[in-house]
């Protein structure tokens, strides 16, 4: 009777999900357990079934065995759930929990389980909060929306890649990795500065990088670039985040070149600079800033995209409010499945921690050395063009301090390359790790980007280097003088 159910019993539901296959083959778990399992257990069912007694009664013994083994492992696994961001709670209730977006979903349950405040809204809805109080807000924009071929940006005729964060001067609703949103009205080219602060001629330091340059995720005056501020006013930061080398370069190209500052700060975070930099030579606008010549002119073209920017937003904003309700019900469901029979039935925990398993620690850092060295060497000479200093600053990711076999492979091997170029450059690795205890850098001590402190360490370090830049630079020009 076992072996008979089973078979009949399993073969249905094989038919069944080859019929109505739905999402189940998506991955390699969901192929093995709609698809590869069942079909074992009607072959194992039916080679039973033709054999001796004693291997019949073997096989129902394995199949009763393996499938009350399934759901005890099940129970246990719902009784006493992993710990999720400090919660004993299963994967399927933490999202009940903070239904926020994946940028501060770890923070909010780390939040919870600390029972501290946590602000879950969603850069939609505190962009609509602002706006029924009157206040013209917009959202920060992230690099990759950039590159989607969806968004593409023509005009007159030529398709154009802005490498702006934002809309000019305009109250921008930023991100949320702590606790609050954070917000600021961005500056004339729509970066994360004061207003007024693309003044030829004024500026001494101009700061390129990603989000950590950008301000993510504190208050301005708490950043890396309103840190430095407070030593050095003429001090501007030009961050882009979700930006790579080859974006960099062209922020450098478009909006640093016009100032000619004395020190132009390159911040390389090796957490994903490289994998944006591989995403980036497929975009053939960016690729070109690799030719000496190439620039976009993004200063002149500043209210064509404007215009366009705000176009594209609002409708962003449509489709976005749709997935938003879609994504709601969809984990309501989920849930429902999750605490029901079907559920259950389905080995919703067991399925997804095994689904986990196998799943390496190593992130991809695709480095290929003769494009960084084209990269660093074009925006070398021209920063030298006009007697400007570039300084590499190497950031490192959380990784590095709490398992250093996880973090980029390949710093050791990029500092080399740069020195080999002859680009001063500063590690802020060594900067951070002579912390007591460097996690505490970082919000809630997840993978984030750094608190006020790193940054106020990361600003000290950067300050002091700057200035024996200045003094090295002053002594040569007066070596340069008593020679002539």
């Amino acid at each position: 009777m076992i072996l008979w159910v089973a078979a009949v019993g399993f073969a249905i539901g094989l038919a069944y999900f080859i019929i109505v296959p739905g999402q189940r083959a998506a991955r390699v778990s969901s192929f093995v357990f709609w698809y590869a399992v069942p079909a074992l257990v009607v072959l194992l069912a039916v080679w039973a079934l033709r054999s001796s007694a004693e291997r019949r009664i073997a096989s129902a013994l394995l199949l009763l065995s393996a499938i009350g083994s399934a759901f005890a492992a099940e129970a246990l696994l719902r009784a006493f759930p992993q710990r999720v961001a400090g919660l004993s709670i299963t994967t399927a209730v933490a999202d009940s929990v903070c239904t926020g977006e994946f940028r501060n979903q770890a923070g909010c349950l780390a939040a919870a389980a600390l029972g501290t405040p946590f602000d879950r809204r969603t850069t939609l809805e505190v962009v609509q909060d602002f706006e029924a109080r009157g206040i013209e807000a917009w959202p920060s924009i992230d690099a990759s929306h950039y590159s989607d071929p969806d968004n593409a940006i023509e005009i007159d005729g030529r398709v154009v890649v802005p490498l702006s964060p934002g809309i000019p001067e305009v109250l921008t609703v930023f991100c949320n990795e702590s606790g609050s949103w954070v917000t600021y009205r961005a500056d004339e080219y729509g970066f994360n500065n004061p207003a007024g602060s693309h003044r030829p001629g004024e500026i001494h330091v101009a700061i390129v990088g990603d989000s950590f340059v950008h301000g993510w995720c504190v208050p301005f005056e708490q950043t890396l670039v309103g840190r430095m501020r407070e030593i050095d006013s003429s001090v501007i930061g030009v961050g882009l985040e979700g930006s790579g080398p080859l974006a960099q370069l062209g922020i450098e190209v478009e909006y640093v070149a016009p100032l000619r500052p004395a020190v132009v700060v390159w911040v390389f975070f090796e957490g994903n600079d490289l994998r944006d930099f591989s995403r980036e030579m497929s975009d053939g606008v960016l690729a070109r800033y690799l030719e000496p010549d190439f620039r976009q002119d993004l200063r002149a073209l500043r209210q064509p995209l404007e215009q366009t920017l705000r176009d594209q937003i609002l409708q962003l904003r449509k489709i976005e409010a749709a997935r938003a309700e879609l994504a709601r019900k969809q984990r309501e469901a989920a849930r429902q499945r999750h605490r029901s029979v079907a559920g259950w039935i389905r080995l919703t925990e067991l399925r997804h921690r095994l689904a986990k398993l196998g799943r390496s620690r190593d992130r991809e850092h695709p480095y290929e050395p003769a494009l960084f060295d084209q990269v660093a060497s074009r925006m070398r000479d021209d920063v030298a063009s006009w007697d400007g200093t570039l300084l590499f600053a190497y950031l490192p990711s959380r990784f590095r301090f709490e398992d250093p076999s996880t973090a980029n492979p390949h710093r050791a091997s990029i500092l080399a390359q740069v020195s080999a170029l002859g680009i001063p450059a500063l590690d802020l690795f060594e900067v951070l790790s002579r912390h007591p205890d460097p996690l505490v850098l970082f919000p809630f001590r997840l993978e984030s980007h750094v608190t006020a402190e790193g940054y106020d360490l990361m600003a000290q370090a950067l300050n002091e280097r700057i200035r024996e830049l200045d003094r090295s630079s002053a002594a040569d020009r007066i070596q340069a003088v008593e020679a002539e």
